[in-house]
Order: structure tokens, then sequence, then C-alpha cells
């Protein structure tokens, strides 16, 4: 244990149930991409009930740079959310309060 914070090991049990040492938060992950149709798919053209070929449908590159941003967002609310698990508190002010309280109690922690 050293004398600035206690450590868990190599930091590889998941989830954030570990205290923080007040390191990076970082997240891998993995994005399925957008299928790609080469070749129109048999279909039926809905008006005259005809049978008809789909178009060919190309993936959309640009789904990339928003999952990055969807994946910031979810990051953020599950931080959140962990917060409040820890700290609880029904308003804003009570939420302050107890962050503060959690703090005096680190700081005063023996080290």
């Amino acid at each position: 244990m050293s004398t600035s914070c206690a450590t868990w090991g190599a930091w590889r049990r998941g989830g954030s149930d570990e205290p923080t040492n007040g390191a990076d938060v970082v997240v891998t992950a993995y994005k399925k991409p957008i299928s790609t149709l080469r070749k129109g798919l048999p279909s039926v053209d809905l008006d005259s009930m005809e049978p008809h070929k789909s178009q060919s449908e190309r993936g959309d590159v640009a789904a990339l740079p928003a999952a990055g941003v969807i994946a910031e967002a979810m990051v953020a609310l599950v931080l959140a959310d962990a917060l409040l698990e820890k700290l609880g508190g029904d308003s804003l002010q009570e939420l302050r309060a107890h962050f503060e309280a959690t703090l005096s109690q680190q700081r005063a922690w023996p080290g």
C-alpha cells in the first residue's frame, strides 16, 4: 500500500466498486459496422404488388463519430448514477453537502 492511496491489484476488476485514485476513466468501446447491401434483395412494390428488386444500400461511415458522442454521454450517465448511489440525497444541495463530507473524511484519513 502506498502512502498516497490504497491500490487494488492491477485495476482489472471492472465496475465502479473500487475507490478512485483520481486516475482518468478509460473506456474501451466497440461498434458493430452498419451492414451494406451490394446487390438489391428481392422485394415487392407495394403500389402495384409486382416483384421488385430493392436498391443497394451502402453502410454509413459517418456513424462512428456519432457513436463516440453517444458513448461519452452514456459514460457520463453511468458515472452520475454511481455518484448518486454512493452519496444519495434528494436535492443538489444535499448531494453537495454529502460530497463535501466525503471529501473531508478522505482528507482526514491517515496516510
